[in-house]
């Protein structure tokens, strides 16, 4: 006799890139395990309907009224939401202060010393993701200023959006601004529009998500930190099995690394309000095929090795040197991405000596080799 298919219920939308990404991770899962999957957004099941004839539930908790139902449920359920605290509901999410602090990371890279987030009220994922960001940058001297934005401006849209705009407006300019989703992202860029405010070169804008019709409707295309939802979709999948199974506790929370930011035109300046800092970072861009040293910088701006280390801490929170090796992972990163070269090649345009200095260098700042690094970019820009 065939075996019993497991059911299992989605209880989750379809409706942006991420949200697919995580139910194709699911999916995978799925056909590996034999599973039928029975998805609410397309109308194949409700929650109300559940009973036990059902194997278990992947959902998306959004609220505490949700959260409340689900844990009464005496079927495992597994939540792939970061937004609200679910302390006896196992969850599968991104790691929210991760994603802050890369964002933190992309925009110290550019120079910006001023900088700002905007995201919802009473939302965890938003709290996380302000907390890592505003923790990486007080390691680097710099305070963030925060505004609370809901994400649902339906019946009150003119009001969210000239307090929004207000806001834009008494911040000191240049700055960058971390923004929680590309929802969000796209209404801030509209705003700057409105207000005169030029991205990137006053403000920049990175939002999180990656969410691809949204590029269509900005105003310019959105730099965006992007989330490894297959993963998270994976992820709980194999926990709903284990919970199923009693090898797993309803407190466990698995935090996903997110996969990286990809940069476009709401991000892409300099921001060094220091002329031969500026010149600087533009220098060390473009000559980092040659091997470059800090003392080439400095005959470079005919300044003094010690003035340069001095105005690179003061003014960038970093050493010259430290601010080349960054700038040689961030060409590692766009190259393995967008070419197919060897990583010989790839450390030559850098500036290193060989692969094995620039797997060294890469796994040391992005914890994963540059080989594991292009596989889940590649994997990723493929489903755009």
């Amino acid at each position: 006799m065939p075996s019993i298919r497991r059911r299992v219920a989605l209880l989750l939308e379809h409706r942006t890139s991420f949200d697919r990404r995580v139910v194709r991770g699911v999916a995978a899962y799925a056909r590996e395990n034999s599973w039928e999957l029975l998805s609410e957004a397309y109308g194949d099941v409700g929650a109300s309907a559940l009973r036990s004839n059902f194997f278990g539930a992947i959902a998306a908790v959004t609220d505490r009224r949700q959260w409340r139902r689900l844990r009464t449920w005496r079927l495992p359920v597994v939540n792939v939401s970061g937004a609200v605290a679910t302390y006896d509901l196992p969850t599968v999410c991104s790691d929210n202060a991760a994603i802050g602090r890369m964002a933190a990371e992309h925009f110290l890279e550019r120079g910006f010393r001023s900088f700002a987030f905007a995201g919802p009220p009473g939302v965890l994922s938003s709290h996380e993701r302000l907390q890592g960001f505003s923790e990486r940058l007080s390691q680097a001297g710099c305070p963030v200023e925060s505004l609370d934005c809901d994400l649902e401006w339906s019946g009150r849209w003119q009001r969210e959006r000239l307090r929004l705009e207000r806001w834009l407006g008494h911040l000191a300019r240049p700055f960058a601004l971390f923004v929680v989703n590309d929802i969000l992202a796209r209404r801030v860029l509209q705003a700057c529009e409105r207000q005169k405010i030029r991205v990137p070169n006053q403000c920049a804008v990175l939002g999180v998500g990656d969410y691809a019709l949204l590029n269509e409707l900005a105003p310019i295309p959105i730099s965006s930190v992007v989330q490894d939802a297959e993963q998270i979709g994976r992820q709980a999948a194999e926990l709903l099995t284990e919970l199923a199974e009693g090898r797993a506790s309803s407190s466990t929370r698995i935090l996903i690394p997110p996969l990286g930011v990809v940069a476009r035109l709401s991000s892409d300046t300099n921001a060094v309000d220091h002329p031969q800092l500026s010149s600087a970072l533009d220098y060390i861009r473009q000559n980092l095929s040659c091997g470059l040293k800090v003392g080439d910088l400095a005959d470079y701006l005919s300044v003094s090795r010690r003035w340069l280390e001095m105005q690179f801490q003061q003014h960038l929170g970093c050493s010259p040197r430290g601010m080349i090796r960054t700038q040689q992972i961030v060409l590692a990163k766009r190259l393995l991405v967008e070419t197919d070269w060897p990583l010989a090649v790839i450390a030559r345009r850098c500036g290193l000596a060989s692969p094995e200095r620039l797997s060294t260098m890469f796994r040391g700042l992005e914890g994963v080799p540059p080989s594991t690094y292009r596989a889940r970019m590649r994997a990723y820009s493929s489903d755009l």
